[in-house]
C-alpha cells in the first residue's frame, strides 16, 4: 500500500499536490513501465467504497474508488510549461495496477532495503537551473517528507513520458 500526503480533495487538480511513497513499486522490464500489485481483498474493497461516498482512503490505498486512482505528478510542476496538453498536465502519472495472481509464477529482482527507487520526469533537464529547481529540489523535499534522505541510497530513474515533443 502507498503512503500519500498532500490531498486537497479537488477533482482534476489534486494530483498536483499529492505525493506518494510506494513500498512495492515494480518496474516491468518487458513493457518498460512501473507497476504495483494489489491483493484481491483490496480490489474487493473498492466496490464496497462505492456505497460509502464519504469514506476517504486516498492516503493509504492505490485508488480512491473503483475507477479513480491516486495519480501524482511525476516531476516538478513549472507553470511556465503551460496548461496545454503538451505542458505540465503530461506529468499526471500513476503506475499500472495489477492484481496478484497466485497461479502465475513471477520472477523478480528486489533492490536492497536501503535503496530508494526515485522515478521522475524532467521537462527541461538540459538546463541546469531547471534541473536544480524543477527536479532535484522537489525530489529532496519528498525524501525529507518521507524521512528517506539519510536512510537511503538513491536510484534515480528518469521516466520518459508517452507522446509530446518536450521532455
Amino acid at each position: 500500500l502507498p503512503h500519500c500526503v498532500g490531498e486537497n480533495y479537488v477533482d482534476g487538480i489534486s494530483w498536483m499536490y499529492r505525493s506518494c511513497k510506494f513500498n512495492l513499486l515494480c518496474f516491468d522490464t518487458t513493457k518498460k513501465d512501473y507497476v504495483v500489485f494489489q491483493s484481491p481483498e483490496e480490489e474487493a474493497l473498492y466496490s464496497h467504497l462505492e456505497t460509502r461516498p464519504f469514506t476517504d482512503v486516498s492516503q493509504s490505498y492505490l485508488k480512491q474508488s473503483l475507477n479513480h486512482s491516486n495519480t501524482v505528478s511525476l516531476g516538478g510542476i513549472n507553470l511556465k510549461w503551460g496548461n496545454k496538453e503538451e505542458g505540465y498536465p503530461r506529468l499526471e502519472w500513476f503506475p499500472e495496477i495489477r492484481t496478484i495472481d497466485a497461479t502465475v509464477s513471477t520472477a523478480y529482482y528486489e533492490l536492497p532495503s536501503n535503496v530508494s527507487l526515485i522515478p521522475f520526469h524532467s521537462m527541461n533537464g538540459a538546463n541546469p537551473g531547471h534541473l536544480v529547481w524543477d527536479d532535484f529540489l522537489p525530489i529532496y523535499t519528498l525524501l525529507t517528507m518521507f524521512q528517506l534522505e539519510t536512510k537511503s541510497e538513491l536510484l534515480m530513474m528518469r521516466y520518459v513520458l508517452k507522446g509530446g515533443d518536450r521532455g
